[in-house]
C-alpha cells in the first residue's frame, strides 16, 4: 500500500536532521496511528498545514481509552509536534497537543517503600495496581 500524501509530507519532515532515518523509523508508525484516526473520523486533510487542531484532544482521549501506555502516547505527541513544527506550524498551535498527568500515591510496596503511578490529570478514581 502506498503512503498517503500526508504520510509522505510527515516523513519528509525528518529530512536534513541528524539521525533522521532512525527518528523517522520510530515516529512514523505512531504518526500513522494519528492519520488513521483522522481518516476514520472523516477529517483527513490534504496537507500538514490543514491538520485540524480540534482533533488533538479527541485523539488523545481515544488513545487513553484504548489503553495506550503513557510512554508511547508521550512519544507520539512529541513526534507529532516535531513533524508539525518542521512543516511550518507555530508553537502556539500545539496547546491542545498534550496529555497532562498527575502523580497518584498507591499502596506501599511489600518492603514499605512509597509507590506512585501517573494518571490522566482529570482521572478521579485510583488505578488498580
Amino acid at each position: 500500500m502506498q503512503p498517503s500524501t500526508l504520510a509522505r509530507q510527515a516523513a519528509a519532515a525528518f529530512d536534513g536532521i541528524h539521525g533522521g532515518n532512525a527518528v523517522r523509523d520510530t515516529i512514523m508508525p505512531l504518526w500513522i496511528i494519528y492519520e488513521t484516526y483522522l481518516q476514520q473520523s472523516g477529517a483527513l486533510p490534504a496537507t500538514l498545514a490543514a491538520v485540524p487542531e480540534a482533533s488533538f484532544a479527541p485523539f488523545i482521549q481515544h488513545c487513553e481509552a484504548r489503553g495506550m501506555p503513557d510512554d508511547e502516547l508521550h512519544l507520539m505527541l512529541a513526534g507529532m509536534r516535531m513533524i508539525l513544527s518542521r512543516s511550518g506550524w507555530k508553537p502556539a498551535r500545539f496547546a491542545g497537543l498534550a496529555a497532562p498527568r498527575r502523580r497518584l500515591r498507591i499502596a506501599n510496596s511489600a518492603t514499605g517503600k512509597y509507590r506512585f503511578v501517573l494518571v490522566p490529570r482529570d482521572r478521579k478514581d485510583p488505578p488498580q495496581v
